[in-house]
């Protein structure tokens, strides 16, 4: 099993600080995820999962572009943009910016979105 699936189990039965108390460190950055959730120190951040459906990409470099610009945005944990598709995914924090303003960075650049599709 992967270390950060099994550590991930690890927090969930036995808790952070149970954990932290057996000398593992997990710092003020550390970071794991658990679903949609991630747990930095003692804090759960809830994320949301959201997809655009863009139009104006002429080729991967635009794809690539719009990637940038969501994973340059706080609060995005992931994002990924595909051509074929015309499609930008992004694992967010919707405490930290707001569906509107990842909209805005994607047209503020030049393409258009036409449609979002959010899941928790």
């Amino acid at each position: 099993m992967p270390r950060r699936n099994l550590l991930a189990r690890e927090m969930e039965t036995y808790g952070l600080e149970r954990l932290q108390g057996q000398g593992l460190d997990f710092g003020v950055h550390s970071r794991v995820e658990t679903g949609l959730e991630t747990v930095i120190g003692d804090q759960k951040l809830h994320m949301k999962n959201l997809t655009f459906k863009i139009e104006g990409m002429r080729c991967s470099g635009c794809a690539g572009t719009i990637q940038a610009l969501l994973r340059g945005s706080a609060g995005v944990r992931k994002a990924s943009a595909d051509f074929d598709s015309r499609e930008a995914r992004v694992l967010y924090d919707p405490a930290a910016i707001s569906e509107d303003q990842l909209a805005a960075a994607i047209e503020k650049a030049g393409f258009r979105v036409t449609d979002r599709r959010t899941s928790s």
